[in-house]
């Protein structure tokens, strides 16, 4: 193998130019799963039984106007974190924002205005009525206080030695500041005067609640648990804990109130959603609620003893109307896969299928506004999806899976192969002729991932691939060198028969694309961006932005692309999402990112103008295309019942299985190939989520049939076949 000295790299840096924007001229990025969004929930807050605002990561409110039967998103033009959120009845309300930003609406939530408060890291906002307010701070001594609705802030001193972004109001008088420290700070007149109430271990606290003026909760991240006051906060009572990992509560007075956080699971699920209900003030919890997947409930509220809403990692809002004793899904999420790792794009066909950890996949066929949930039949993590046209496609994962669909993933094969280890990527050039990377090495196949046949090893893990016709690709890895890593780019002009080596030094990289045989892209952590124009033997080197780290690169031409990838914000142990575009070949870039507040990690185009990205918790954004008016999706059970039969084919009995976004009456009717009926099950009530039907098939002829489940308003028929 040749090797080419990094300080190559640097050739080309004196003739280009980086210039970075935060313009969003070129458009913005739509959601279309989960719906609607998968944005991290930070807060929630309800007036009354109808109306419920949420704030999210990526700079997002999501609100409701009837109990959450349809769920609307308003997004900033910034993708900062909106931290707290404060409702004084169905129209007014308040966001606490990164960046000492504070927002505000008189309509509900359909627009906001912004403002600022120098010098002024904002933590918990919260208004008695539409003139008075409170902002908490989480790295300063003083709290803002307004008398006009927000207009103006005043500087009000209370303590030395703490921070104060934890603050409670039930009224216009009592209010309670703090976070860490040992203490927490406490007026009744106002904020003229403030006392000092201490506890003997240090709360560290995560959530403040006082449903009056005596009553008041807070959760301490030091012993994980919920501790009460009944006197004002002059002593506190430490209560038994839920049989969970506690992240939020609420109480909408001094008995009632609701506990949601997580489960550890095993492997391959990991943590469990759950919720608790008290009726007690916190000294027994009932009817608790597990989700499925590994969602963490991140925040709940309530408007009443009855009605609550509570949200979870992966775009899930559930809804109860019974004080906890049921819960119903209210946005639309088809599962929490942790991550989906690549996503491969048809735009002639509308057409969309991204992969992820848990054997997950996820398709669309019109542009984004539905989704299917598909069958792998395996639970390791899959890495990398290439469809040839709407039918056929291959998928490439851990465990040596290969997984091969010819009716555009209404089943999935699982091929055994001839190789072990970890498909980390494949690339096709045709249905048949293919390579991928397994570890640190190079396979190729010539049916279609059936067999393989070794071509090359390197001494780096290899973590993605490339080729731009059936001679020229490039395979990239990463390999430790003291106390970081460095690069190696394989590269072959003769179809994999030979194989050469760049070394690219002091670089944790991600992803590489190629527009033609000769312009190349390669990003990687810390901001890295690779760039070449003589097919990778020398490469220009950028550093965006130390903090940033970018995952994917796709080009569809040598002037249009786009890096995706995450930027770590600290205080708050959290990632935003990070999305670059350029025009003239990564000489000038865009950042267009905003509303986008989860780690992305897979990007592809079909053509400049469409294409997806995804990421964790399942989501999905798209770039072009056209959106369903309305968004019918939160209201059409059915459109995402994802039914499957397992056996299939089968002989005595096969199991129909199907996924409800929201609960519905489902019936199952099986019929022969003329069109007559022979089996008719009864219609039963699903609540949503994962349900089946048995069918017994023993007393049928061998052959095809058609198996169709029906709700009030839609049907989804498969085929089943009768060995």
């Amino acid at each position: 193998m040749n090797l080419i000295v990094a300080s190559s790299m640097r050739i080309l840096i004196g003739c280009m130019v980086f210039i970075f924007l935060t313009s969003e001229a070129f458009g913005q990025w739509t959601w279309v799963h989960p719906q609607p969004c998968g944005n991290i929930p930070s807060s929630m807050t309800a007036t009354d039984s109808m109306h419920v605002w949420a704030t999210t990561s990526g700079g997002c409110v999501i609100y409701t106007k009837n109990g959450g039967r349809d769920w609307k998103l308003w997004q900033s033009d910034s993708n900062v974190i909106m931290l707290s959120v404060s409702f004084v009845d169905s129209l007014r309300g308040w966001v606490s924002a990164e960046h000492c930003a504070i927002y505000k609406t008189t309509d509900g939530g359909e627009s906001w205005t912004h403002s600022t408060i120098p010098e002024y890291p904002p933590g918990d906002i919260r208004f008695t009525d539409s003139l008075n307010g409170w902002v908490g701070s989480r790295n300063t001594t003083d709290l803002r206080h307004t008398t006009d609705g927000g207009n103006t802030w005043d500087t009000v001193p209370v303590s030395i030695g703490s921070s104060l972004a934890r603050i409670a109001f039930p009224d216009a008088n009592h209010g309670w500041a703090g976070e860490n420290g040992t203490c927490v700070y406490h007026t009744d007149n106002g904020g003229g005067t403030w006392g000092t109430q201490c506890w003997s271990f240090p709360p560290m606290m995560t959530k403040f609640c006082f449903p009056d003026t005596l009553t008041g909760y807070m959760l301490s991240a030091y012993d994980g648990m919920l501790h009460c006051t009944y006197n004002g906060g002059a002593s506190w009572v430490r209560r038994v804990s839920a049989t969970f990992s506690q992240i939020s509560f609420y109480f909408s007075d001094r008995d009632h109130g609701w506990v949601a956080g997580f489960n550890t699971m095993p492997p391959p699920v990991y943590n469990e959603g759950r919720i608790a209900r008290t009726t007690d003030g916190g000294k027994n919890y009932t009817n608790y609620f597990n989700t499925t997947g590994s969602s963490f409930m991140q925040d709940i509220t309530a408007s009443d003893s009855l009605h609550a809403w509570a949200m979870g990692s992966g775009g899930l809002i559930l809804a109860t109307v019974d004080g906890g004793k049921s819960w119903v899904q209210q946005g639309l999420s088809l599962g929490d896969p942790g991550q989906l790792n690549d996503i491969a794009v048809l735009k002639e066909h509308h057409m969309a299928v991204a992969v992820g950890d848990r054997g997950f996949i996820l398709k669309t066929e019109d542009d984004g506004n539905t989704w299917e949930k598909q069958e792998s039949h395996v639970t390791s993590t899959l890495n990398a999806v290439q469809f040839f046209d709407s039918f056929h496609g291959i998928i490439g994962g851990n465990d040596s899976r290969i997984l091969k669909t010819s009716d555009g993933g209404e089943h999935w094969d699982t091929i055994t192969t001839n190789v072990s280890g970890h498909f980390r990527d494949l690339y096709f050039v045709d249905i048949l002729h293919g390579w991928a990377t397994l570890n640190g090495d190079i396979f190729e196949s010539k049916d279609g991932g059936l067999t393989w046949k070794f071509k090359a090893s390197a001494a780096v893990d290899l973590v993605h691939m490339v080729f731009t016709d059936s001679l020229h690709g490039w395979a990239l890895g990463n390999c430790p060198l003291g106390q970081g890593y460095y690069a190696e780019l394989l590269m072959t002009k003769d179809g994999g028969s030979s194989w050469d080596s760049v070394m690219l030094s002091s670089l944790t990289s991600n992803s590489i694309s190629f527009s033609d045989t000769l312009h190349g892209w390669i990003c990687g952590i810390n901001g890295v961006i690779l760039t070449t124009t003589d097919g990778g033997s020398t490469w220009s080197r950028f550093v965006y932005n130390q903090y940033c780290d970018f995952n994917a690169v796709h080009f569809t031409d040598s002037n249009n692309g786009w890096v995706v990838g995450n930027n770590w914000v600290s205080y708050y142990q959290n990632y935003e999402g990070v999305a670059l575009h350029t025009e003239d070949g990564g000489l000038s870039w865009t950042r267009i990112d905003a509303g986008i507040g989860v780690i992305l990690t897979s990007v592809f185009f079909g053509d400049k103008d469409y294409g997806y990205a995804a990421g964790r918790d399942g989501s999905i954004l798209r770039w072009g295309g056209t959106n369903v008016v309305g968004n019918p999706r939160l209201h059409e059970p059915v459109a995402s019942m994802n039914v499957r039969a397992a056996p299939n084919p089968c002989k005595e009995q096969t199991v129909v299985r199907y996924f409800l976004a929201i609960p519905s009456s489902v019936s199952l009717k099986v019929f022969d190939v003329v069109g007559k009926e022979v089996i008719a099950l009864k219609a039963v009530e699903s609540s949503g989520g994962d349900h089946q039907f048995i069918v017994n098939t023993d007393k049928l002829l061998p052959g095809i049939y058609f198996c169709k489940l029906t709700d009030c308003n839609h049907t989804k028929t498969i085929k089943i076949i009768k060995d």
